[in-house]
């Protein structure tokens, strides 16, 4: 009985083992973004560049637009109002508030070393209806290859848009 006991104990603590590593996956990789000012003249075009570093001790492979100010075909690009309500993406991007995954034919490979990083562009007026002055912050996220729902964030910028 005792036997049976430890038996059971041991398939609690693997279980509880096997879904603390598949809950707490972890990425490889660090975004951060910035842009080359704080504040925009309404219209002006407003460029985002996106830093994604390498973190872990090994070569990673990560998919990269092959075009310039083309980082938005691997990342979610998210922004939001002074409220807090999400700016939805323009018309012409084939479903509001998201971008789809881009074709083979329009992104490539790089392979990162540790502490390398894949410095990319992205023209955010192309993307977002920014008609109106006021304050907005911009957020990029990238899905961790080999996970199920892992994503990474970058830091989070705010800048203003006046007239």
């Amino acid at each position: 009985m005792k036997l049976r006991k430890y038996k059971m104990l041991f398939v609690i603590l693997l279980f509880s083992a096997f879904a603390y590593c598949v809950s707490g996956e972890t990425s490889s990789y660090q975004i951060t973004i910035s842009l080359s000012q704080p504040s925009f003249k309404l219209g002006e075009p407003i460029l985002a560049h996106v830093s994604l570093k390498n973190i872990s001790n090994e070569r990673i492979v990560v998919s990269s637009g092959i075009g310039p100010h083309q980082a938005e075909v691997n990342y979610e690009i998210t922004v939001t109002d002074e409220s807090g309500s999400h700016i939805a993406l323009k018309s012409s991007i084939r479903q509001p508030g998201q971008i789809s995954k881009p074709s083979v034919f329009s992104r490539a490979s790089v392979d990162l070393a540790p502490n390398e990083t894949l410095e990319e562009d992205s023209v955010i007026t192309t993307l977002f209806p920014l008609e109106k002055p006021g304050r907005y912050k911009l957020e990029f996220t990238r899905w961790v290859p080999g996970t199920k729902n892992t994503s990474v964030h970058s830091n989070s910028i705010t800048f203003v848009i006046v007239k």
